[in-house]
């Protein structure tokens, strides 16, 4: 049959979902009712199961200009509708692959349910650059349509000239033409008509004029801000500007018609549509970024420095200013502090589950690196000793374990339950991801890993309170209270950054970073880095003085 590819494909989506005598609603637009696909697609497919006795019937609503007052246009925002609305009046929707980006997120992810050998008859280009967006298969092609130049050889022939290879040559061999029939008094002739009309036909027209300025016949589509959509733009001014006829200045549509039109340059307007198509975000060292540029350096720097900073661990100068905690946990520490750094790198590149998941418990792994040793010294610093205290002084390994143990255990339960990727779509500006936990599970167990957080710190608090006084870690108590202030501020703040609404994507990306970032630098100062100053600045005078008072003793003995 003609159209069996189509529809062995239709029943394996069918046979996927529904069991026998059922009857499924399709959806689809045409203008001309004797000019379109759909009908015998249906047709054939209800015959084939029949004959089959499948019993499936296929029913299929058509609307076309006899029976509605849509376009094409009005039929796409009637479809998006009805998908955000998780309708469930159709089952299937032929729909303008221009909308596949606009519906994917609401459509099946085909290549669960279409065997693989099934869509290797199909043309490997095409349902990459028509069907598939962000790697799901949302769509199988029904149809294509093709655009076709006429050249006129009766005037090609006249004046010797060849049909036009390039736009270029189009555009001379145009205005050479037309110069010449002006002299015989022939201002009636049209030069040129690129269909640019504001129907569907116009926008395809647009389309195909881009797609004409690929590197080669091999290539992709052009993207929106290439140099090629780019130079297709320029190319389709100069030919509106130097021989078109009065009925191509009419209006084209969104914005395309605004740079034909207005003072605004192709490069201005392919971004404004770039931005209605592309998911954008910052990726690491982002050539097209300062903001990518900028924090790629800031965030390699950081986490180099504290890393070499571990070393004056062992510098015999420094030691005297490393007395809080055994060498062992401060390594741990830095550790975790890299660690914390290291979640700035997540907010770099395209969102996904896995990332989001990932960010969420480097965040709270990294507070239990930095904050389970200071806590372990705390305990057996507190003046009255107990069972529980000289156990964990023996069990200072086990004791960490444990609570690195939960933070595991909860990012397992997060793979169960994982963020969704939600889809900031701006109006007149550039859409954007982030994550969002939907399940309750999900919001269950994220408020459980924050209050463990929280009980920490509340824990870590009320110690150093209770040994606020005591000579051999006056300091260190203080130091420790301001980081955990300043931690619970941050932390405060990074997850009310994920509750409000944030319509700019860089403000989300900067604050998130730099929240971040505040709070890992106050950390690494206020923790460790004040002691390698300390050993620094006294370090010498220290040693001087030792050696002074071992002389002083001898002399006196």
């Amino acid at each position: 049959m003609k159209y069996i590819l189509f529809y062995t494909i239709l029943l394996f989506i069918l046979c996927a979902f529904y069991g026998n005598a059922i009857i499924i609603e399709a959806v689809a637009f045409s203008r001309d009712v004797n000019d379109q696909v759909y009908i015998p697609f249906i047709n054939d497919f209800n015959n084939y199961s029949k004959e089959h006795n499948l019993n499936i019937t296929v029913n299929l609503n058509l609307l076309t200009r006899l029976n509605t007052t849509y376009s094409i246009t009005d039929f796409g925002s009637m479809v998006e509708v009805l998908l955000k609305k998780k309708t469930t009046k159709y089952d299937i929707f032929f729909y303008d692959n221009l909308y596949t980006s606009k519906y994917e997120p609401y459509l099946l992810d085909l290549n669960e349910f279409v065997p693989k050998e099934l869509l290797d008859q199909y043309n490997d280009d095409i349902i990459a650059q028509t069907c598939i967006f962000n790697n799901r298969l949302v769509g199988i092609p029904a149809k294509m349509g093709f655009s076709v130049l006429y050249s006129n050889e009766e005037y090609l022939n006249k004046y010797n000239k060849r049909i036009p290879k390039t736009w270029e040559e189009l555009l001379q061999t145009a205005k050479y033409i037309i110069a010449e029939e002006k002299k015989l008094n022939n201002t009636d002739l049209i030069a040129y008509n690129g269909l640019f009309n504001d129907s569907e036909s116009g926008f395809c027209s647009i389309y195909e004029f881009i797609y004409s300025y690929r590197n080669s016949v091999d290539s992709p589509f052009p993207e929106f801000s290439s140099n090629e959509a780019i130079n297709a733009l320029e190319m389709i001014k100069r030919l509106k500007n130097e021989i078109a006829s009065d009925d191509y200045a009419e209006k084209i549509k969104f914005h395309f018609f605004n740079f034909l039109y207005g003072n605004s340059t192709a490069y201005e307007e392919l971004q404004k549509i770039d931005d209605i198509t592309r998911i954008h975000y910052i990726s690491f060292f982002d050539k097209n970024s300062i903001i990518g540029i900028i924090n790629s350096i800031l965030l390699i720097f950081l986490i180099l420095f504290a890393g070499l900073l571990i070393v004056f661990l062992f510098f015999e100068n420094y030691s005297p200013f490393f007395e809080f905690l055994p060498t062992d946990f401060w390594i741990i520490l830095v550790i975790g502090l890299i660690i914390g750094f290291s979640t700035c790198v997540i907010e770099f590149g395209k969102l996904n589950n896995q990332k989001c998941n990932l960010k969420l418990f480097l965040l709270t792994y990294s507070i239990t690196l930095v904050y389970i040793p200071i806590l372990y010294k705390l305990i057996i610093n507190f003046p009255e000793k107990t069972k529980f205290t000289i156990w964990i002084f023996k069990h200072k390994y086990i004791f960490l374990l444990f609570f690195i143990s939960i933070d595991i255990l909860i990012y397992i339960l997060m793979i169960k339950y994982p963020y969704n990727i939600e889809n900031i779509i701006i109006n007149d500006g550039q859409n954007f991801q982030r994550c969002k936990m939907t399940s309750i599970p999900g919001h269950i167990i994220v408020v459980f890993n924050i209050a463990t957080k929280c009980i920490l710190y509340i824990i870590i608090l009320i110690l150093t309170f209770m040994e606020w006084s005591i000579i051999d870690t006056y300091y260190d108590v203080r130091f420790i209270s301001v980081a955990i202030y300043i931690s619970t501020i941050s932390l405060t703040l990074y997850f009310i950054v994920d509750i409000i609404q944030i319509n700019n994507f860089k403000a989300y990306f900067i604050i998130h970073e730099y929240i971040s970032i505040v709070m890992g630098i106050s950390n690494y100062i206020l923790l460790y880095g004040y002691r390698v100053i300390n050993g620094f600045l006294k370090g010498k005078n220290l040693k001087s003085l030792f050696i002074n008072e071992i002389c002083i003793l001898n002399i006196i003995l």
